[in-house]
């Protein structure tokens, strides 16, 4: 479905938009093979629930905001994506955390180097973000940072909202690693951690 409509945003782009357009919806179906070459590269299982939480995050992100320029259109799109990005590359942190992790298993011991991780890569990928962002205004000509209405202010609040999403992933990390509770978020870290990670 997400290829699908990557093609038909894109064809249609061809006829009633303008070249960024068409690049940025043919582009979009790119991120459908990102978590197979990271499950080929890493050598692991996939895990469904990350998939699709890479495709929705994808889909939120960059098809609804960039190609359907949701970010210009809808009041605060940019911050709730940026929110969203926090939370997921929070998850994302400590999937990492864990591969990194000489001894692979999960200790209560690990909540603070597992939260600094998940906050500190969220916010590594948001300065990535806001840079490629900034680049691909100034050699494509568009604004998508509003760089001409807002300059560093917007940029600054993305950054700042994906730290409040990276925060808000540490109540599922916390409840996980204290409580025992695993929830959605976690439930797909764990998944990921007994197939991929678990000896």
């Amino acid at each position: 479905m997400y290829a699908i409509i990557g093609i038909v945003t894109g064809i249609y782009n061809i006829f009633a938009s303008t070249p960024y357009y068409v690049m940025l919806a043919f582009a979009s179906i790119l991120f459908l093979f990102l978590p197979a070459l990271f499950y080929k590269l890493l050598r692991l299982e996939p895990i469904y629930a990350l998939n699709f939480a890479v495709y929705l995050f994808c889909f939120i992100a960059f098809m609804i905001g960039m190609v359907f320029n949701a970010y210009h259109l809808i009041p605060y799109y940019d911050k709730f994506a940026h929110t969203l990005s926090g939370v997921f590359f929070g998850l994302l942190g400590i999937v990492f955390y864990y591969l990194l992790k000489p001894r692979k298993q999960i200790e209560k011991a690990d909540c603070g180097a597992a939260a600094f991780n998940a906050v500190t890569f969220a916010l590594s990928t948001a300065v990535i973000w806001e840079i490629i962002e900034y680049a691909l205004s100034y050699l494509l000509g568009n604004d998508c940072q509003n760089v001409l209405t807002t300059g560093v202010n917007d940029t600054m609040q993305d950054m700042i909202v994906c730290l409040i999403g990276a925060l808000l992933f540490l109540i599922p990390l916390l409840l996980y690693y204290l409580k025992g509770r695993k929830g959605l978020l976690m439930g797909i870290f764990e998944e990921f951690f007994n197939r991929n990670l678990k000896k």
